[in-house]
């Protein structure tokens, strides 16, 4: 897949949890994202890295057409997900 940094595995795995929350016509959803700078990013804040666009395009569509809010996690109250991460990233 080319995944290199954190950034592109957290917008890969939230494009795959609202993919699968379409999937099952799951809407009014919250996910919590630990990123400040993937959750400006998501919501339209921020401009989008060109590595993301992609991702990203897709996100903002998928946000929009299931009425999700995108909430902060501190990333402490996440580090299962971020341990998840690195071991993505050092295979």
């Amino acid at each position: 897949m080319g995944i290199t940094t954190n950034m592109e595995i957290e917008a890969t795995t939230i494009l795959m949890a609202l993919r699968r929350c379409q999937d099952l016509n799951l809407h009014d959803i919250i996910p919590k994202i630990d990123s400040p700078s993937l959750r400006k990013i998501s919501t339209d804040e921020w401009k989008i890295p060109w590595q993301l666009a992609v991702h990203i395009e897709e996100i903002r569509l998928l946000i929009r057409q299931s009425q999700v809010t995108i909430k902060h996690a501190f990333r402490e109250a996440n580090q299962l997900a971020d341990k998840l991460a690195n071991v993505m990233l050092d295979q």
